[in-house]
């Protein structure tokens, strides 16, 4: 699979998912004018990198100095993901 890294700009965060390092993280400020549009890449890239990657440790950095509302909305699905993903790794 993959790195998934995404500049960051003004108004969005540097995405940088390293699924060599096991290391994804989240660093920077969010508030795109489309959260859905900008983030849909990483919903994609986490769900089939999750689905590949249980039984190991994986390390998640989020350091978000502004998000705005959409935004939240965003990170509280990519919340769920790893939510999900925990509870599947302890059955």
């Amino acid at each position: 699979m993959e790195k998934l890294y995404i500049k960051p700009t003004k108004s969005t965060p540097e995405i940088n998912f390293d699924p060599e390092k096991k290391l994804l993280s989240i660093k920077g400020e969010s508030y795109p004018e489309n959260s859905f549009e900008f983030y849909n890449p990483v919903f994609e890239w986490l769900e089939r990198f999750l689905s590949n990657n249980f039984e190991e440790e994986v390390t998640f950095e989020f350091e978000i100095n502004y998000l705005n509302t959409s935004s939240t909305k965003s990170i509280m699905f990519i919340l769920d993901l790893l939510e999900d993903f925990i509870k599947e790794i302890k059955i």
